[in-house]
This record gives C-alpha cells, sequence and structure tokens, in this order.
C-alpha cells in the first residue's frame, strides 16, 4: 500500500479542500493507497475540522464503535502549531 501526503498553507486551504483534493481524489481512488491531509497553518482545530468535512465529501466515512466519524481511505493530521490554541481537539461528531 502506498500513501499520498499533502500539505497545504492556510491562504489557498479552502481550494485545495474544494477543487483539488476531488481531483486528486479521483486518481486516488483507482490506484487504492491512503491519503493524508495537512494543514501547516490557520488554526489546528479549524483546518483539521474542514479537513475532515473535506474528506468525508470526498471519500465517503464510517462510523466507528464509539459514535466518531472515520473517512474512508484517508485522514488529516495537524503541523506543528505551537503558539495557537494547542489545548483544543478537534472531533467530528
Amino acid at each position: 500500500m502506498h500513501a499520498l501526503r499533502t500539505r497545504t498553507r492556510s491562504y489557498d486551504y479552502e481550494h485545495a479542500l474544494n477543487e483539488v483534493l476531488p481531483a486528486v481524489a479521483s486518481k486516488k481512488l483507482a490506484k487504492g493507497g491512503f491519503m493524508v491531509l495537512r494543514p501547516d497553518s490557520g488554526d489546528p482545530a479549524e483546518v483539521v475540522v474542514q479537513g475532515l468535512r473535506a474528506a468525508e465529501r470526498v471519500f465517503g466515512c464510517d462510523v466507528n464503535s464509539k459514535g466518531y466519524k472515520v473517512p474512508r481511505g484517508c485522514s488529516v493530521i495537524q503541523g506543528a502549531c505551537p503558539h495557537t490554541r494547542a489545548g483544543r481537539t478537534a472531533r467530528l461528531r
């Protein structure tokens, strides 16, 4: 299995999620593997939730045994932003 990791900056993050991700997703789905979205700026909780919502729109989600949505074949991780609200946790329910 191979992984495709993307890193985006906040000034074009919404464009990347709404326009680029769907275009890349079709190629990713054809080849299999796993996609990782990694925003590297912006409010950590907000950009992770935006990424999770985009992943749900593009790839779909399953609900795990604890009731959390889990994107299919895709995840979102947050780059280091020590100066911003590090104590907040992002979850989709």
